[in-house]
């Protein structure tokens, strides 16, 4: 909803691509950690950042980047897999969009936004992929 209501919400007629997984932090941390993760200031800040054990994550990105060669997202959002209240905003771990990182102040009910240098970076790539053969 933050991308909708939040401080930086998209613009009306906006195309985007929303690629959510579950995923085990672990995995996600180590894959940071071997990728060419780019900001490196950001790749730092995940690295760092407690996690639980399973964490959904959504990316957000057009049709132009996730067709490229390489492909990249422009936001990303953080979701702890482990918190039964859905109702509120605990389940946040992170999320940042474009130039903006979206916080949820618990005193003051709200998302802040924080103005922070994000380029496009590059999407999560150890996906398991399942066949039915």
């Amino acid at each position: 909803s933050f991308l909708i209501e939040g401080p930086a919400p998209l613009s009306n007629n906006s195309e985007v691509f929303l690629r959510t997984y579950l995923t085990s932090s672990r995995s996600y941390k180590d894959w940071l950690v071997c990728s060419d993760f780019s900001p490196p200031d950001l790749k730092e800040y995940l690295l760092k950042l407690p996690m639980p054990k399973f964490v959904w994550i959504t990316e957000v990105t057009t049709k132009e980047l996730i067709k490229c060669t390489n492909p990249k997202t422009e936001g990303i959002v953080i979701l702890d897999a482990t918190e039964p209240n859905t109702f509120n905003y605990k389940a946040l771990i992170f999320a940042a969009y474009k130039n903006h990182q979206i916080k949820y102040s618990e005193k003051k009910d709200c998302f802040e936004d924080i103005s922070i240098p994000l380029p496009s970076f590059s999407i999560f790539e150890n996906l398991i992929n399942y066949s039915n053969d």
